[in-house]
C-alpha cells in the first residue's frame, strides 16, 4: 500500500514537472514573441518627430503620373490648411437654391495630355472651383457631364478608358454630337492633396471636413452644380451621367439643377431609403435622406422637364438585383412619362441602355 502511495506521489511529481517545464517553455515563447514583436515595433518607429506622428498615415494614397495643380504638403498644417481651403463650403450649401450659385468665370487649361475646364463659382458667400476633364468641341451643340463613382482616380480611367475599369465605358456610349466631361472630385488626380510622392488618405479628410461643418460630397455635388449651370448657358442640351455613387449624386444634382436628361446607373433604388449599407466613402450630407425621400424625388421628378433613366444590373448584388428582379423603383414611377427604369442583364456598369437614351427623345425600352 506504501509502495502504491509513493509510486503515485512519483507520477504526480513528474506530471507536475513535465507540465511547469511546458508552461515555461510556452511562456518563454509567448515572452519571446512579445520582445521580438516590441523590438520590431521600435524600429519602425524610427527616430522621434513630431511631423512624422502628426503626419503618420496621412500619405498613403496612389498618385496619377503628370502634373498636379497643387504644391506639396511638406507639413502638418500645410495640410491642414489644404483641407480647410478646400472644405470651408457649408455641408448644407447643396440644399441651397441653384439660382444662388453665381459662375463668375471659366477657362480651359492644358493638363498633361488632357483639356481641363476650371468653372469658379460663389457660393453661400464662398468662392470655389470646379474642375473636369474635357474641352468644347466647337460643333456639339449638347453636353454631358459624367461624376465618377467610388474609387481611387477614376476621373482619369474614365477619361484614358483604362481597361477593366467598371465605368470607363461611359464615354464610348456618348455620341459624337455631345461634348463629354468628367468631373474631377477633390483630393482626386491631379487636384490631390499630396507630399510629391502620394496622395492624402481619406480618413484624414472625411471626418474633418464634416466636424468642421462641411461635406465632401456636398462640395463635389456643389461643383457638378456649378457645371451644369454654366454648361446650360453654352450648350442648346445638358445632360450628366453617373454609375453607382456617381449615379446618386447624378440624381441629387438634377433634383437641384433640372438638366435636359439625367442618367442614374445602379444609383438610387426606393429600397436604398430603408437601409443603407455604406461606409464613409459614399455620400455623406447631413439631412439629405430627408430632403429626397422617396416621395419627395417622386414629386420632384414629376414636376421637371428633365427625362430621367435609370438602370439595374441582373448579376448585380443587394438592393440593385432586387431592383432588376423585381421593379420595385420602376413600379414607383410607372405613370410618370419622363422616366424610364430598365433592367439588364449585366453587372455593376454603364449598360448599352444609356447610349440609346442619349441618342434619342422617346422612352428607352
Amino acid at each position: 500500500m506504501m509502495r502504491l502511495r509513493a509510486s503515485r506521489s512519483v507520477l504526480a511529481l513528474g506530471v507536475a514537472f513535465a507540465l511547469g517545464i511546458g508552461a515555461g517553455a510556452a511562456g518563454y515563447k509567448n515572452i519571446s514573441r512579445w520582445i521580438e514583436k516590441s523590438r520590431r515595433t521600435k524600429v519602425g518607429l524610427g527616430e522621434y518627430s513630431r511631423q512624422a506622428e502628426l503626419l503618420r498615415g496621412a500619405f498613403t494614397d496612389k498618385m496619377i503620373e503628370g502634373p498636379m495643380l497643387r504644391q506639396p504638403c511638406g507639413d502638418s498644417s500645410s495640410v491642414a490648411e489644404a483641407i480647410a481651403n478646400e472644405f470651408s463650403l457649408p455641408a448644407d450649401a447643396f440644399f441651397a437654391d441653384a439660382n444662388d450659385i453665381v459662375v463668375s468665370q471659366c477657362g480651359v487649361h492644358t493638363i498633361g495630355k488632357h483639356q481641363r475646364l476650371e468653372v469658379q463659382y460663389s457660393l453661400a458667400g464662398h468662392a470655389c472651383t470646379a474642375h473636369a476633364y474635357g474641352a468644347s468641341s466647337g460643333k456639339a451643340k449638347k453636353a454631358v457631364l459624367v461624376i465618377p463613382g467610388s474609387g481611387m482616380n477614376e476621373s482619369s480611367k474614365i477619361v484614358n478608358r483604362a481597361r477593366g475599369n467598371y465605368q470607363s465605358n461611359i464615354l464610348d456610349l456618348i455620341g459624337p454630337e455631345y461634348d463629354a466631361y468628367v468631373l474631377v472630385k477633390p483630393n482626386e488626380d491631379f487636384l490631390a492633396i499630396h507630399n510629391g510622392k502620394a496622395k492624402l488618405d481619406y480618413q484624414f479628410i472625411y471626418n474633418q471636413a464634416l466636424n468642421g461643418g462641411g461635406s465632401y460630397s456636398s462640395r463635389y455635388m456643389c461643383d457638378a452644380a456649378a457645371m451644369i449651370i454654366f454648361f446650360k448657358t453654352v450648350y442648346a442640351k445638358v445632360y450628366v451621367a453617373g454609375l453607382s455613387q456617381g449615379g446618386t449624386a447624378a440624381l441629387y444634382v438634377s433634383l437641384k439643377c433640372r438638366p435636359d436628361g439625367a442618367i442614374i446607373a445602379s444609383g438610387w433604388s426606393v429600397l436604398g431609403h430603408e437601409l443603407e449599407p455604406s461606409g464613409h466613402n459614399q455620400i455623406i450630407v447631413p439631412g439629405i435622406k430627408s430632403r429626397f425621400a422617396p416621395a419627395d424625388v417622386r414629386k420632384m421628378i414629376s414636376s421637371m422637364p428633365t427625362r430621367f433613366l435609370f438602370t439595374f444590373g441582373k448579376a448585380e448584388t443587394g438592393a440593385y438585383r432586387v431592383e432588376a428582379n423585381e421593379g420595385v423603383t420602376r413600379a414607383f414611377f410607372k405613370d410618370l412619362p419622363n422616366v424610364d427604369v430598365v433592367a439588364h442583364d449585366g453587372g455593376h456598369v454603364f449598360p448599352a441602355e444609356v447610349g440609346a437614351f442619349l441618342c434619342q427623345d422617346e422612352r428607352v425600352e
